[in-house]
């Protein structure tokens, strides 16, 4: 059985599914100064286990913001079935809005890579 949903409501559920699971996380930040620039990284844990890693990096060419998420929280999305771009701009969406931070770009690493 499939069901029809308007866009904007499907963003609505799935901000409320993010909001319930991972909404209020720990968060720990560091600076890293090297030949390349200052950039920081912050991660955000849950029950003692990272869940998102956030790189912002102000280097002299360009510059980059690094959203790195557990697969594991991308599988509380499946049920949306969304290919995997949709999928990382909707978590990204979330992200930006929720935390305050810009996201270039959305990276999903299985939980062991980033704990």
């Amino acid at each position: 059985m499939k069901i029809i949903i308007k866009e904007d409501r499907v963003q609505n559920l799935v901000n409320d599914i993010l909001n319930d699971e991972f909404g209020e996380l720990y968060e720990y930040k560091r600076y890293t100064t090297d030949s390349t620039g200052e950039w920081f990284t912050i991660e955000f844990s849950k029950e003692g286990l990272t869940v998102m890693m956030y790189r912002e990096s102000s280097q002299t060419l360009s510059s980059s913001n690094l959203l790195y998420v557990s697969s594991e929280m991308l599988n509380k999305l499946s049920m949306f079935d969304f290919e995997k771009d949709t999928l990382e701009r909707v978590v990204g969406e979330w992200f930006e809005s929720v935390y305050e931070l810009p996201v270039d770009r959305v990276l999903s690493v299985r939980s062991k890579q980033m704990n």
